[in-house]
């Protein structure tokens, strides 16, 4: 997913793509949950979905447009920059 869908990728507050890390807030969920309802019209047994990189450590958090937005509406304020997490 990270490869061909560079709209799910995790920013880090600067814009910059960290990598191998998918968005939460993007639509990567939507477009998962997409292929599972696919799959799911055939007799198959179950399904086995890897751990992503959740970004629980350095670089933490994520600045991509879907992540600014829901921040935004949540929080009534743009992100403010430097981000600092104390």
């Amino acid at each position: 997913m990270w490869r061909n869908h560079p709209e799910f990728r995790m920013k880090d507050q600067d814009g910059k793509e960290l990598q191998n890390r998918l968005c939460f807030n993007s639509p990567y969920r939507a477009t998962v949950r997409q292929i599972i309802s696919e799959l799911a019209a055939y007799p198959i047994q179950g399904f086995h979905l890897d751990m992503n990189d959740m970004g629980l450590a350095d670089p933490m958090g994520c600045f991509c447009e879907s992540c600014e937005a829901k921040y935004k509406v949540r929080l009534g304020k743009p992100i403010t920059r430097p981000f600092e997490w104390n």
